[in-house]
């Protein structure tokens, strides 16, 4: 049986979802919908309850279009951010906080099967996941420091529980894309499209990561493990590896207090309380973006471009 679970408001946004449901899961199935908007949260959170009131002890998410999710749209928080409506942006944060804490409390076992682009919120929705299985054309990670902003729906705490501090803040950092075999290998999916499928833990529920998964112990993770955020801007030493030199190329391209920002984040991964951790993320919004350098990197994520420089201010 397939329903269509449109947003209540359809003004807000051409979000839909098509929900399937069988005996042994249900399958929630983005149409067409590249970003998290509020319209798309109010069809997921209403998917999740039906799913959570069938029999079925599975819920799987997946894209019809050739792209999972790419992230918030970039013009509408430049349209808050003109209109100087930081509150909108915190709240429509706050709401998305609460649909994945939502998917880790849930008795459902929860799989992402994605395809294409899952960035940005599309990649800290995954990583929410018990279980990712990702096509051969997946491209993974969290762009937010190259657009003067941070991860901020849980993104510095469930990837670096999922996939070691040290891979998550290489990630992050830098603004790495990764692809499926790639990201596979960092523990961020748990299968490729066509193989046998093992599901995962659920990332909230573990203390966290270890430092290097196995297999993981190259120069570009040891040196995101052990250096200081300002060593890493300092550039790279003599002995430093070509890979470890393209790292830090990346992350010399970021923005600069977004970086501290996400930095400090990422360190709570290790040492504090998970919920005090998420609401950290929403405090430091706040900080971010009252930047010029976040109203640069988002003018230019919405006019699809790359922001060249910025100021550090």
């Amino acid at each position: 049986m397939v329903l269509p679970v449109d947003p209540p408001d359809e003004t807000r946004g051409m979000s839909k979802l098509d929900v399937e449901f069988s005996d042994d899961r249900t399958v929630v199935r983005l149409r067409g919908a590249r970003h998290l908007d509020a319209a798309l949260l109010d069809g997921l959170d209403a998917a999740l309850t039906r799913a959570e009131s069938a029999a079925a002890p599975e819920i799987v998410f997946e894209n019809a279009g050739p792209d999972f999710l790419v992230g918030i749209d970039a013009k509408w928080v430049v349209g808050r951010m003109v209109d100087d409506d930081f509150e909108a942006i915190r709240d429509f944060v706050r709401e998305g906080q609460t649909f994945l804490q939502r998917l880790d409390e849930t008795p459902l076992r929860t799989v992402a099967r994605v395809r294409g682009h899952v960035t940005g919120a599309g990649a800290e929705w995954a990583a929410t996941c018990d279980t990712v299985i990702a096509g051969a054309d997946t491209k993974i990670g969290l762009p937010e420091t190259g657009l003067g902003i941070h991860p901020a729906l849980g993104g510095t705490q469930r990837v670096p529980r999922r996939i070691g501090y040290a891979a998550a803040r290489w990630v992050i950092l830098t603004g790495s894309y990764l692809s499926g075999a790639a990201a596979r290998a960092l523990g961020w999916v748990d299968a490729l499209e066509g193989e046998e499928v093992r599901h995962g833990t659920r990332p909230a529920r573990v203390e966290r990561a270890p430092l290097f998964g196995e297999g993981s112990r190259d120069a570009v993770l040891n040196a995101f493990a052990e250096r200081t955020l300002d060593e890493l801007r300092n550039g790279p030493r003599p002995d430093d590896s070509v890979d470890v030199r393209r790292a830090l190329q990346r992350l010399a391209r970021r923005a600069p207090i977004a970086l501290t920002v996400a930095d400090s984040l990422l360190r709570h991964s290790l040492d504090d309380d998970f919920d005090r951790a998420l609401e950290a993320e929403i405090d430091e919004l706040a900080t971010v973006y009252a930047t010029e350098d976040a109203m640069t990197g988002m003018r230019a994520g919405a006019d699809g471009r790359r922001a060249t420089r910025f100021q550090g201010r």
